[in-house]
């Protein structure tokens, strides 16, 4: 699995966070910055991901919460209408993103203009929660006691994991892990890099403000913050819930974009701005033959995220069916 925390931890987990379904695997990306951006569009299976999508995001949620029948329908339904509008009318989003950072790549990319593409793609990732609300304000009103006490226990495993994956060995070995995973990320873009150009990113790595002690707590915050907006809904009268959800699911989604934590949003702010600079600066690093290396890489994920566009509003539905374009 792609590490990345050190450049995904500023934004939000969906799909462990928020029993929203993400617009990308997990191993793929949380929403950030060029990393997740490159990773999404770059991703081969994207098509087959849309084709299953909902299937594997509604498997996700009943192993979380163990669904009975009435909302194994209902959120059957709300899966394939929201992978349907996300491939519609979100997916052109990225590919603008990537078609603005093409045509800096050519020169200089800055870190304002990274960081500018960061909030370009929070902002989607936002719209897509936003979307999704009424959908899971009825399944989150429809949930029982048993639910929400497993899904605190698959929460709690999860975070077991977490611990036992992010914080093994000594922090230099977890540094050296993650500036190997960035290596290949890079060396995927703009192919072979060179020692100095390896030397001077691990040195990047060694000196960030990134702490996965930090990010896990946070983490585990924001869980518990999920599941006290959910033992309030349960709470509410029967008459007017759903309506009552929606509004404590949009303060809860807006919660994960900006932490209600004032030393955590001052730690997110300045990683972000880290890795704007570091990106940056890779990229001033970078040969002509491995920038035009990079030119081709995106103009071709650029392509491949407008083909599913255009599929996804030439082909008539329901069912929503995704077409490998």
């Amino acid at each position: 699995m792609l590490r990345w925390r050190q450049f995904t931890e500023n934004g939000p987990e969906p799909s462990r966070a928020t029993m929203t379904p993400p617009p990308a695997p997990r191993r793929l990306c949380r929403p950030w910055l060029l990393v997740c951006l490159l990773l999404l569009a770059g991703c081969s299976t994207l098509p087959l991901f849309y084709k299953r999508g909902p299937t594997l995001a509604y498997w996700w949620l009943d192993s979380y919460l163990e669904l009975t029948p009435a909302q194994k329908a209902t959120t059957r339904a709300a899966l394939r209408d929201w992978f349907g509008w996300h491939r519609a009318t979100q997916l052109v989003r990225y590919a603008d993103a990537i078609a603005g950072l093409r045509a800096s790549a050519q020169q200089t990319l800055t870190a304002d203009h990274l960081c500018s593409v960061n909030a370009a793609i929070r902002g989607a990732f936002h719209d897509g929660l936003t979307h999704g609300l009424p959908a899971f304000a009825t399944l989150s009103a429809s949930l029982g006691s048993g639910q929400r006490t497993r899904l605190a226990e698959r929460y709690a495993q999860s975070n077991a994991e977490l611990r036992e994956e992010e914080l093994a060995g000594t922090p230099a070995e977890q540094r050296k892990r993650t500036a190997e995973e960035a290596i290949d990320a890079a060396q995927d873009l703009y192919g072979r890099l060179s020692r100095e150009q390896k030397a001077m990113l691990e040195q990047r790595i060694r000196t960030s403000p990134y702490d996965a002690t930090r990010w896990l707590a946070e983490r585990e915050a924001r869980q518990q913050d999920t599941l006290a907006a959910l033992a309030e809904i349960a709470a509410l009268p029967h008459a007017g819930r759903e309506q009552a959800a929606r509004e404590i699911l949009a303060a809860l989604a807006t919660s994960f974009l900006q932490s209600p934590r004032e030393a955590y949003r001052d730690y997110q702010a300045a990683l972000t701005r880290y890795n704007c600079r570091l990106i940056a600066e890779v990229h001033a690093h970078t040969t002509p033959k491995q920038r035009t290396r990079a030119l081709r890489k995106l103009a071709g994920w650029e392509a491949d995220l407008r083909d599913l566009v255009a599929g996804a509003v030439t082909v008539a539905r329901p069912p929503i069916v995704s077409d490998t374009p």
